[in-house]
């Protein structure tokens, strides 16, 4: 059970915005969606606005 835990909070989730700015444009290093990734970590990290408004704009903009 604790594995499955440490499992979701690790890979659960599609986008997160992590503790920096440079952790979080890491998770997009590799990723189809640079570009809307990299919005998403400014939007969250730089523009301090709400996560949830971020997560649809990067919803929105992944597409």
């Amino acid at each position: 059970m604790v594995l499955v835990v440490i499992g979701m909070a690790r890979y659960g989730f599609e986008v997160m915005p992590r503790n920096s700015m440079r952790d979080c444009e890491m998770q997009f290093a590799t990723s189809k969606n640079k570009a809307a990734g990299l919005n998403f970590c400014s939007c969250i990290h730089e523009l301090g606005r709400p996560l949830n408004s971020c997560l649809l704009e990067f919803e929105d903009s992944k597409n």
